[in-house]
């Protein structure tokens, strides 16, 4: 039994659709862009390596979905253990909270950075292949 509006659900007061399309390989994130350029570059003592705290078989047991297997499971792992520790007074876990979502921040800062990052190189390979292209003409 369907409803009126066709493909729309009606969750509430709000009309549910979905806006991401699987991809292939069956996540619903959207992919990160490509690196082209080497992540060293500019970097002359190195970069500190981002680590994983949390472990695929951690991860499982706590039942994390795929979208949520980040750099910050750890911290959601920490989470929802203190909800079920606590739980009908949740808003004890407020720091456990807190730290989520500020792990998540940071995280989302990081990709925001190497994203202008990309970009930015991009940009400057083109200005160099214009400036090449100028100079061979002359």
């Amino acid at each position: 039994m369907g409803n009126n509006w066709g493909t729309y659900n009606v969750i509430g007061a709000h009309w549910g659709t979905s806006y991401h399309v699987p991809d292939p390989d069956g996540m619903k994130v959207p992919k990160p862009p490509q690196i082209t350029h080497d992540p060293l570059e500019g970097f002359p003592n190195g970069r500190k390596p981002r680590v994983m705290l949390a472990t695929k078989a951690e991860m499982q047991s706590a039942r994390i979905p795929l979208e949520h297997r980040d750099y910050c499971a750890h911290k959601l792992i920490a989470f929802k253990s203190c909800r079920y520790e606590k739980f009908p007074i949740v808003a004890l876990c407020h720091r456990e909270l807190h730290d989520l979502e500020h792990c998540e921040f940071d995280d989302y800062v990081l990709r925001m950075k190497e994203a202008e990052r990309e970009e930015r190189l991009n940009a400057r390979d083109a200005k160099l292949k214009r400036k090449a292209k100028l100079e061979g003409l002359e």
